[in-house]
Order: C-alpha cells, then sequence, then structure tokens
C-alpha cells in the first residue's frame, strides 16, 4: 500500500508522525492496516526551482534531482520525463564524440532552460505561485468566481492538469478575472505581478 500526505513544509513538525497519525485514524486504512505502518519513506519536494548548475563531467541531473518540478502545483512527472529526454539526447552527441567533460555537458543546462516546458514554466510557475498564495482570500476569490464563470473554470483546470503552457493561460487569465480582483491582486504582490507582466525573473532555487 502507498500513502502519503503532501503540503507545503511549514504545516507539519514531524511528517512521519503525522502521517502515522492520519493512517490510524483514517476509516478505511487503519482497518485495512491493523496498526502496521510498514517503513515509511520519503522526502520534500524541491519545488522552488531549477539548481544553478546541473550538469558536471560524466553526470546530469534529471527530474527533482535537478529541481525540474512544477513551482505552481509540485506535479514532477512530466518534467522527470522531459529532462530525462533532453539529458538523453546531450548524452548521445556526447558519446558519439567520445567526449563526457563538465565542458560538453554543459549544453543540457542550456538546452532545458531555453525549454518552453522547463526553464520558462519553472519561471512562471514560481511567480504565479507568489502572486495567487500571497493571500489566501485571493485565490477563494478566484475560485468563488470560478463556481459561476464556466471559463474560468475550465482555466483552472488547464492549469492544474498542465493542458496549456503557463504564458497562454495566464493571458486567457488576464481576460476573464473582473478588475476588483486584478486590483487585489496588484495590491498584494505588485512586484511579482511586474516581473510577470516584464518577463522578468529566473527559475533558479534561491541560494540564500
Amino acid at each position: 500500500m502507498n500513502v502519503g500526505i503532501g503540503t507545503i513544509a511549514r504545516n507539519y513538525n514531524n511528517p512521519v508522525a503525522d502521517l502515522k497519525n492520519f493512517m490510524r485514524k483514517h476509516p478505511v486504512l487503519s482497518r485495512r492496516l491493523g496498526g502496521r505502518s510498514g517503513t515509511i519513506m520519503g522526502h520534500y519536494i524541491p519545488y522552488n526551482g531549477i539548481l544553478p548548475k546541473t550538469y558536471s563531467s560524466k553526470t546530469l541531473l534529471v527530474g527533482d534531482a535537478a529541481g525540474f518540478v512544477n513551482t505552481l502545483t509540485g506535479e514532477g512527472i512530466y518534467m522527470a520525463i522531459k529532462s530525462a529526454k533532453i539529458a538523453s539526447e546531450v548524452l548521445s552527441r556526447a558519446l558519439d564524440d567520445d567526449e563526457i567533460g563538465e565542458n560538453v555537458l554543459s549544453s543540457y543546462q542550456t538546452a532545458v532552460l531555453r525549454d518552453a516546458e522547463l526553464g520558462e514554466e519553472v519561471r512562471i510557475g514560481r511567480l504565479l505561485r507568489n502572486i495567487l498564495f500571497s493571500d489566501t482570500k485571493l485565490i477563494d476569490g478566484i475560485f468563488e468566481l470560478a463556481k459561476e464563470e464556466d471559463k474560468l473554470r475550465r482555466l483552472i483546470i488547464d492549469l492544474v492538469f498542465v493542458r496549456k503552457n503557463y504564458r497562454d493561460l495566464v493571458r486567457e487569465f488576464i481576460k476573464v478575472i473582473p478588475w476588483e480582483l486584478k486590483l487585489k491582486m496588484f495590491a498584494k504582490a505588485s512586484g511579482n505581478i511586474m516581473k510577470l507582466v516584464l518577463n522578468a525573473g529566473d527559475p533558479y532555487f534561491p541560494s540564500g
């Protein structure tokens, strides 16, 4: 049985104890597990950006080892597959040339940053996260509006399931969100909104 919990780190003082408590109180799990929890393994998902360096001599990092995780939703399977595909292409060329040193493999970093589904999505996703979650009332307002607005509801579904790239989704969100809500967002997250408008920011994991 595979059981897990998912939230931001500050919500848990002791994830292992909280997971055991969840399983013990759950009406179905508690009965099926019979008090046994087995070996608990897990790790925090690094969803705050890409490592500044994802390559070295004979080495390329892919997936969440390199920080390729959706910075808005925390989903990582698609980016893991995508980064692995780019890594395999870079390695294939390097092996054909019999040169797998750091200088040659640095082209991997360039490729993933230029890829619209990796570097740009990580950068924009983080800005969107900082905007949307700057105040829980903002995200609550969006979901309340989505109850009545079918187009907004479909956009949220597209966002969650990554059916469209973030750049296109942002353009569509701007059209359907009323001015009152836009002004509230700007008041709470003007810096990140300006970065989004000016195509600024970077996809790197903060070092400080």
